[in-house]
């Protein structure tokens, strides 16, 4: 069998960037070793079974719920990935059916959700997800606990049991967002759900994000950026989830690989917009050092320099930040710098020496240390794992 005959079925929404970028990570590693027949069809969730008559030399992407997809794999044993199965019922289906899938790391995402509100100050947190969602469940319990592991608690919303309209629902979610107390962090499950309750928050007349600051998940730029209010979201690795499904969908169609296995892909930043543009932290000393810190990381700041902008002793500034934030200021300054170079290195094919310069780094070896203590692995080692490599002579130091 010859790649010529293989034929992928890519069952994914085109109409959000979920999708598209699952479908840009399939493309790249089809473009590398390739050629394979790609087949997809615009639209959104709800994908049709395609007609085909050889079952032997094709494999599929994509949701279980596509109707006649399970009978399907059931009868052929035809080589298929999942999108992050819905149900404890679709998870049942794939663990009979020996399935692999692309699965989010709900933990990592609940602690990364957690940690920025927690980086802003805040002492109350809510989370909103979907009823009958496994991974939006899964979303919701991990910022729980990433909440009540430093001594806060967290309001959740309840939606109701039985899947409702979103008129229906919006009643219930509104009385239930009028009823949280303010300034709040919370996090949603998904855009989806956060553009929902941006939408009451506007009609109610609540601040946004001084009231109620709103964190998505799946960083849909489009959606995000159309909301009533722009809206921060964290953004995951997709493009990297495509291309080791195919990477994994190729091994299992030519007999390479026999066991499959989960693609589990970890959230990379959040992308920062207005929704969360605000300081709920106490100390207002603290606050004026973290809004000095957040318009300067880029440039080379040392804790010397926050000091004489504040016009404070070094000792007490240090003092009142350690016990706001928990961390240094130079920790803080390292860790959006690091988060800035983490972009960097995913979203360009710049050298690391240039891209050390536009994250802050004074120096090398300072950007390899914070790589190091934070991943375990180096700069082009973390472009590496993201299926990011260049070629550029000026890429390895």
């Amino acid at each position: 069998m010859t790649n010529e005959q293989n034929q992928i079925f890519l069952l994914i929404e085109t109409s959000r960037q979920f999708g598209r970028s699952i479908l840009q990570g399939v493309i790249r590693w089809s473009h590398r070793y390739g050629p394979y027949r790609l087949h997809a069809s615009a639209g959104h969730l709800p994908q049709k079974l395609p007609k085909f008559t050889d079952t032997q030399h094709i494999g599929f992407i994509g949701r279980i719920s596509v109707p006649g997809l399970t009978e399907l794999i059931r009868s052929h044993h035809v080589p298929t990935i999942l999108l992050e199965p819905n149900t404890r019922e679709q998870v049942a289906i794939q663990q009979e059916l020996g399935l692999g899938a692309i699965t989010i790391n709900a933990r990592a995402t609940g602690q990364m959700g957690a940690d920025y509100f927690f980086d802003h100050g805040y002492e109350r947190f809510a989370f909103c997800g979907f009823a009958n969602r496994l991974w939006s469940e899964q979303r919701q319990a991990a910022f729980v606990d990433a909440i009540t592991a430093r001594g806060f608690s967290c309001s959740c919303y309840e939606p109701p049991d039985k899947e409702c309209q979103w008129p229906g629902d919006r009643v219930r979610l509104k009385k239930w967002i009028k009823s949280l107390p303010q300034p709040i962090g919370m996090m949603t499950c998904d855009d989806d759900r956060a553009r929902q309750v941006l939408d009451v928050c506007e009609e109610e007349g609540m601040d946004v994000p001084s009231g109620i600051s709103v964190l998505g998940a799946a960083d849909d730029e489009l959606l995000c950026e159309l909301a009533s209010v722009p809206l921060s979201s964290i953004a995951f690795d997709l493009e990297k989830a495509g291309f080791d499904a195919m990477v994994l969908l190729s091994g299992l169609m030519d007999g390479s690989i026999t066991e499959p296995h989960n693609i589990e892909i970890d959230p990379l930043w959040v992308t920062p917009r207005i929704s969360t543009d605000y300081m709920a932290q106490k100390d207002k000393l603290v606050t004026r050092a973290l809004r000095f810190i957040r318009s300067n990381y880029l440039r080379p700041i040392a804790v010397a320099d926050i000091v004489e902008n504040l016009d404070v002793s070094r000792r007490s500034l240090e003092n009142h930040f350690l016990a706001a934030t928990g961390h240094t200021l130079m920790d803080d300054i390292n860790r959006r710098r690091f988060q800035r170079a983490k972009q960097l290195l995913l979203t360009t094919n710049n050298s690391i020496a240039k891209i050390c310069m536009e994250s802050g780094f004074v120096s090398y070896r300072s950007m390899l240390g914070v790589f190091v203590a934070e991943l375990g692995y180096t700069p082009n080692e973390f472009r590496d794992k993201h299926g990011r490599s260049v070629t550029d002579e000026n890429e390895h130091l």
